[in-house]
């Protein structure tokens, strides 16, 4: 079975995790989500950079403020 995450999805997903780290109670139940929101992340930022390989293959480039 292949699921396919949009970006929407994934922000939600960690999100919601966020919210049970901070509001469920006990401490293993937290370590559970914070490895599922580390996992999770480390995902998030892997698609990233595909999508930006494949931009910058593609022949277009966005510029974003990178004033930060």
């Amino acid at each position: 079975m292949d699921v396919k995450l949009n970006s929407k999805d994934l922000t939600i997903i960690e999100q919601a995790l966020n919210e049970a780290i901070h509001h469920c109670g006990g401490y293993q139940n937290s370590l559970n989500y914070r490895e599922v929101l580390g996992k999770l992340q480390s995902l998030s930022k892997g698609n990233d950079q595909i999508s930006q390989k494949v931009a910058l293959q593609d022949g277009f480039r966005y510029d974003y403020d990178d004033s930060k």
